[in-house]
Formats: structure tokens, C-alpha cells, sequence
């Protein structure tokens, strides 16, 4: 080709000089022969006129050059996550994004979670075409296939569940600080009671467990006796403790000695069950 009527067809406006035009083209030759489109360039004089010769790589390297020439190039913006999903199960990357941008991205991700159920399960519609299968049911909308459970809705339920056990061990927390504090509580009122009161209501719990079970009885006799504590002495104090809150001597009511000095400055020596709501 004339060079002169290349410099015209690339609408140079310095192409006054010969040497000019090969200096404004050398970049792009280069280019052009480094992907391998251009195997050379030659420049010849012909009838006083300066010619550019090239040697073009075979057609049927064209589309190899040119494809290996653009995924080179960094895109644009981002690649959708979804086009790259469907394009690794086998759908071209021109069809994943149409049907990304036609069919939406929701009812994308759901055929492709349903389209690798069925594939776990190895379903015979996907035996002959895959790909195929899968373009068909995001474009059709198919149905959601028998036990097929999607992602949000498996972490929706692992979220309840785990919801449900801190619920069951808040409440378990609670249930221990609530038996702890009544524990305390009971102590404190046992501290304060007459050593009176104390026989009588020793005498109550004794009286409740002989008509629960006359074995724990025997072995709590047996113990004191002994002076060990086992799990009988603790059956004790949990009969004890409900007695004694069951009892009006909680927050707000007035300690346990006070009240006895009460009762007593009204009868002297005497101090009935039902005064304290036994």
C-alpha cells in the first residue's frame, strides 16, 4: 500500500513526509507484530513513491489473537459475580450476562443453587446438555426441585437454631441465678432466725420429708449424728429453703429477727406457724 494513501485513510494531518508517517505508525506496528497479528513490515520506493509491505498472520489465527488481545485487557468494571457463575457451569459469557440483565439476579442465583442440587443428585435431565438445562430453567422460571433447600433458607434456619439454644441457655442462666439468689437469700434469713424458730421449722422440714421418703430421714438422723453432709443433707436444705421462701421475708418485708421481737413482745414465748404463714 502507498504509504502516503494509508497516512490519508488514517486521516493523519502530519503526513507531509514520509518519514514522519513511519514515525507516527511505529507504535502501532509494534503492537500489532507483539500480539502476532503482523509477522513484518517492510517499507519499499516505487516509482519515486515510498510503499509500506506487510505479512499478515494466517485468518485462521485471527480470532485466537484477537481473544488472547482482549483478556489481556483488564475490563472495565467488574465482572458480575453471577456471569462468572453461570459461565463456570458451562453457559457462554454473553448469554450469562443477558440473562443476568433479563431475568434478574434473584431468580438467577436460586436456579443455580437448584441447578447444583440436581447435579449432586445426579438427575438425569442434566445427562445431554447441562449448560442447556440450566439457560432453559432460569429462562422458564422451572420449579424449585423436591428437597431442594436454598441457601438463605438454610441460613435462615441455622440462625433460628442458634437463636433458639442462646434463648435456652439465657434461660438456664437465669433459672441458676434465680436458685443462687434464692439460695443466698434463705441462708440470710436462717442466719437471722431465733434459734426457736429455727427447731419449728426444722421440725416442719423433718415432719414433710418422714411422709416424702422416711429413708432420707433416717439418713440425714444418721448423718447429723455422724457429723457428715451428703446428698440427704442437701434434700434438707432444699425443703428448708422452700419453707423459708414461701414466707413473707423477702425485700422490702423486715428482717427475720425483727419480726420475731415483734411477735414476741405481743405474746411472750409463744410463736405460731400461722403468724408466718404456715
Amino acid at each position: 500500500m502507498s504509504l502516503q494513501s494509508l497516512a490519508d485513510r488514517l486521516a493523519m494531518t502530519d503526513s507531509a513526509y514520509p518519514s514522519k508517517v513511519k514515525e507516527n505508525l511505529r507504535n502501532a506496528h509494534r503492537e500489532l507484530m507483539d500480539s502476532g497479528f503482523l509477522r513484518s513490515v517492510r517499507y519499499d520506493k516505487r516509482a519515486g513513491e515510498a510503499w509500506v509491505c506487510y505479512a499478515v498472520a494466517p485468518k485462521s489465527a485471527w480470532n485466537r489473537i484477537a481473544a488472547k488481545a482482549t483478556g489481556e485487557r483488564k475490563p472495565e468494571f467488574p465482572e458480575n459475580p453471577l456471569v462468572v457463575e453461570l459461565a463456570s457451569r458451562g453457559v457462554t459469557r454473553d448469554a450469562a450476562a443477558d440473562l443476568v440483565e433479563r431475568c434478574g439476579e434473584k431468580a438467577v442465583a436460586e436456579q443455580i443453587e437448584a441447578f447444583d442440587f440436581l447435579v449432586r443428585q445426579n438427575n438425569p435431565q442434566l445427562l445431554k446438555n447441562p449448560a442447556g438445562y440450566l439457560r432453559c430453567a432460569i429462562e422458564g422460571n422451572f420449579a424449585i426441585p423436591p428437597g431442594f433447600v436454598s441457601k438463605a433458607d438454610r441460613e435462615r434456619k441455622r440462625q433460628e437454631q442458634e437463636a433458639a439454644e442462646r434463648r435456652k441457655i439465657e434461660a438456664k442462666e437465669a433459672e441458676d441465678r434465680a436458685e443462687r439468689e434464692t439460695f443466698e437469700r434463705c441462708e440470710g434469713i436462717w442466719r437471722e432466725l431465733a434459734d426457736e424458730t429455727r427447731e419449728e421449722i426444722d421440725a416442719e422440714v423433718f415432719e414433710s420429708l418422714r411422709r416424702l421418703n422416711p429413708q432420707i430421714v433416717r439418713t440425714l438422723e444418721k448423718e447429723r449424728a455422724e457429723g457428715r453432709e451428703s446428698i440427704a443433707h442437701w434434700t434438707y436444705i432444699a425443703a428448708r429453703n422452700k419453707i423459708l421462701a414461701e414466707r413473707d421475708w423477702g425485700t422490702g418485708a423486715p428482717d427475720a429477727q425483727q419480726l420475731l421481737l415483734e411477735e414476741s413482745s405481743v405474746r411472750p414465748g409463744t410463736l405460731e406457724h400461722d403468724e408466718f404463714g404456715g
